[in-house]
């Protein structure tokens, strides 16, 4: 359902690569990424990212620490990154409108990558929701009431236990789904920007954190998204209340 407002506070999509980019294929995508972007990301910042890979072996851990290159366009108006790195690259939104938009974006990079790449295949494919719903706190007692605007069901743990000790309260459900072999993991609850003191604050996390679990090859991706946004799209509207709706189309 397409709403006037909206909670989501993080946007997240991510694309793993099949095979990390060696330095010429990374360099070249860069460039073709700059021209491609130039007029919404007129901003860029390089760097030089660390990573750590822990192996065990019998009695001997052994810690490999690499360095590589990592580029991030930012958009004009600040609100949105695309980060790409020699084993993804990221589109993260702080401010979400549209998905169809952001699709574009994802068609663009996905054939920069395609022509550059013999075999362009993801590893990988996320997309996340993180929405942080914040109403007016009339007090502490009414911070844990969350009645028709989310689903009883989510929230009735916090009725087992007395909430005037309660300092955090999430749920963590993860889901499997036959199409694309997807995974979701749901992540919601009542975040506390204080903890470890009282919650004092009336808001509700609800973090929705989709991916594909098999190989998704280029000419595939954009079904794997497709799709990730329908399950997150649907998973949100059977967590949420009427009142919820009420307000997001104000």
């Amino acid at each position: 359902m397409k709403y006037q407002n909206n909670y989501i506070s993080l946007f997240i999509i991510k694309l793993d690569f099949g095979n990390d980019l060696d330095d010429t294929i990374y360099s070249n995508i860069v460039t073709k990424m700059k021209k491609a972007f130039s007029k919404d990301f007129s901003q860029t910042r390089e760097s030089i990212v660390n990573e750590s890979k822990t192996t065990i072996h019998q009695s001997n851990i052994d810690t490999k620490v690499t360095t590589s290159k990592q580029i991030q366009l930012i958009s004009n108006d600040q609100i949105s990154h695309i980060t790409l790195n020699k084993n993804s690259v990221t589109l993260q939104y702080t401010k979400y409108d549209s998905y169809i938009e952001i699709r574009k974006r994802i068609v663009i990079i996905n054939d920069l990558l395609t022509k550059s790449i013999n075999t362009n295949n993801y590893k990988r494919v996320g997309m996340r929701y993180i929405n942080n719903i914040k109403l007016p706190t009339k007090s502490i007692s009414d911070c844990f009431n969350w009645k028709g605007y989310i689903h009883d069901k989510l929230n009735a743990s916090i009725k087992l236990i007395d909430k005037n000790e309660v300092i955090r309260q999430f749920e963590v459900i993860e889901l499997m789904f036959e199409e694309f072999n997807l995974r979701m993991r749901i992540q919601a609850g009542i975040p506390n920007k204080a903890y470890p003191a009282r919650i004092t604050s009336k808001e509700y996390l609800i973090d929705l954190d989709c991916y594909s679990h098999d190989i998704t090859k280029d000419n595939e991706v954009l079904d794997v998204l497709d799709v990730l946004h329908i399950k997150n799209s649907i998973k949100f509207e059977e967590l949420i209340g009427d009142r919820l709706r009420g307000l997001m189309n104000e």
